[in-house]
């Protein structure tokens, strides 16, 4: 009675086994991409408001497109397959950097670096500007975001009172931000797993039929 079981119970384990793998191999990668995402951006990205939100939400719904990648790319590729999942990964990576160029273009317009000058112990930090309105133009009168800002009382004065922008503006600008951030961590994490799942599949089916090879020369002798 018990051989059946676990003849049953072996079969179960390794499907189970083979299916975290993939699970933890999908979150790894999630998590290794945002960890390199949050060391590289982590002095450029300015803080914005539902960032952590977004990033969480992020995380969570490329680990289902990851799973659900590793099912569709099969064990078994033929050359054609590989070649289309190869072009699917440098396509989602050209996406990318067009998401990047984007992003650095926004950052450029639309980010100042506050206090405006560095002295002894002062740490500048990025902020978000907003499109200037009728009114802060003549407030600001041709000087750097980061002194006119500096000059009305601050960040949180300005984005609080609507002294050089108004909030509806800025606001606009954050979520394009976020949006850029989101499809540029989403598009480089896909890019890396559809390609690392089609070469991991391509070597497990070389290797497969290197081992077939020395059986089948066997039995003919």
């Amino acid at each position: 009675m018990n051989a059946p079981v676990q003849g049953e119970a072996g079969p179960f384990a390794s499907h189970y086994a083979k299916l975290s793998a993939v699970i933890a191999s999908a979150v790894a990668v999630v998590s290794a991409t945002f960890a390199m995402f949050n060391s590289i951006l982590k002095d450029l990205m300015p803080q914005v408001e539902g960032a952590t939100q977004t990033v969480s939400f992020v995380s969570f719904g490329t680990v289902i497109v990851l799973l659900a990648l590793t099912l569709t790319i099969r064990k078994r590729l033929r050359a054609s397959a590989q070649v289309t999942w190869a072009a699917v990964g440098i396509l989602l990576l050209v996406a990318a950097a067009f998401v990047y160029l984007s992003f650095t273009d926004l950052m450029r317009d639309r980010v100042y670096l506050y206090p405006p000058s560095s002295g002894t112990g002062v740490e500048q930090r990025p902020h978000v500007s907003g499109p200037l309105s009728e009114v802060g133009r003549k407030r600001a009168n041709g000087m750097d975001l980061a002194t006119a800002v500096s000059n009305h009382g601050g960040p949180d004065m300005v984005n609080g009172r609507q002294l050089l922008w108004t909030t509806e503006a800025r606001s606009q600008v954050v979520g394009t931000f976020v949006r850029c951030y989101m499809a540029l961590a989403f598009l480089m994490t896909t890019a890396l797993y559809v390609v690392a799942i089609a070469v991991w599949r391509t070597v497990e089916q070389g290797s497969g039929s290197a081992r077939k090879t020395p059986r089948s020369g066997n039995g003919g002798s």
